[in-house]
């Protein structure tokens, strides 16, 4: 995206995905820079505008499509929340995407803090229980490695560590205190590989970023599909 630094950003969300072609002719007779977003249920698309939004709109309505725009303030987009703040973006975890993850995963009822054994793993020896979690929670953090604030993972990560002594438990019929014991004792008292290739320093992105943004979150289900397979039930 070529925007300026400060250069206003407004998003039009369209629902009837038969109105779509008319409105992108009135941004390209009208030699406008915008991005556009799909996701489950409608079509949006982010641009910049440097005259007045009634030319748009005097456009758009020779073409027979009414806009209703509104600034550009939160956009969630495959898994991520895209927010404007002044002069720059920020990618977070949308708040209820802990709770989607964990219910995915079969972790438990994150939003209730109830983790819950796996039954599926219980046949598993304690290693192969482990390294499952431990695959999992890579996948998921090499997915979100462009989160501004990484706390969300932290989070999750804690979680996915209760599930886990909640399978051990079940499957030895411990109490929780003695599979905590037992996973020390195995050298399972963390899921240390967290750190795996996660470049992305937090730092938050600039407005003229956006396209680029948006490219790199699009490339992460296209990338190694050893290392994501874990999250396509999800993102699909």
């Amino acid at each position: 995206m070529n925007s300026r630094m400060g250069t206003p950003l407004f998003i039009l969300s369209l629902s009837d995905h038969t109105k779509i072609a008319g409105v992108i002719d009135v941004f390209k007779k009208l030699e406008l820079t915008y991005i556009e977003v799909k996701d489950r249920k409608n079509y949006h698309i982010i641009f910049t505008v440097n005259g007045p939004l009634s030319k748009i709109n005097r456009k758009s309505l020779n073409q027979g499509v009414e806009l209703k725009l509104a600034r550009f303030n939160t956009l969630i987009y495959k898994g991520y929340q895209l927010s404007r703040q002044n002069q720059s973006l920020m990618l977070t975890m949308p708040p209820a995407q802990l709770t989607y993850l964990a219910h995915c995963f079969k972790y438990g009822a994150y939003n209730h803090h109830r983790p819950e054994s796996r039954g599926n793993l219980v046949y598993q020896s304690i290693e192969r229980i482990y390294n499952c979690y431990n695959e999992e929670l890579i996948a998921i953090y090499n997915y979100y490695r462009y989160l501004s604030d990484k706390k969300a993972l932290a989070k999750m990560t804690y979680f996915a560590y209760e599930s886990l002594v909640c399978t051990v438990a079940h499957k030895y019929r411990l109490t929780k205190k003695c599979a905590r014991l037992k996973l020390n004792r195995h050298g399972f008292h963390s899921f240390s590989p967290l750190t795996y290739r996660l470049p992305h320093t937090g730092e938050p992105y600039t407005l003229k970023g956006v396209r680029t943004v948006l490219r790199e979150v699009d490339s992460l289900l296209t990338t190694d599909p050893t290392t994501h397979h874990h999250l396509k039930k999800i993102f699909k």
